[in-house]
């Protein structure tokens, strides 16, 4: 079942620590593939707020209709595969 922390969250920093073995330099890789700019080396410094307006702004074409919270999936998901 998956906790769906995105809610409870408010930072960035918060989302990041559900996936705590995860560095950073893996969420900036895997969002390349999911967005037209990566995200840049500050992003787990941002509100929640501003991450979801990078990522409505940013979203790949194919993805441009689905929530930010689904794109977020997809980049953590594939910065997790990564990371393994």
């Amino acid at each position: 079942m998956k906790i769906n922390y995105w809610e409870k969250c408010k930072t960035v920093k918060d989302i990041l620590k559900f996936r705590k073995g995860i560095k950073k330099r893996y969420y900036i890789n895997a969002s390349g593939q999911y967005l037209t700019d990566y995200l840049p080396q500050n992003f787990d410094k941002w509100t929640k707020r501003k991450l979801i307006n990078f990522l409505n702004k940013n979203a790949w074409e194919p993805l441009e209709d689905y929530p930010s919270e689904y794109v977020w999936d997809q980049i953590e998901a594939s910065a997790y595969s990564n990371h393994k």
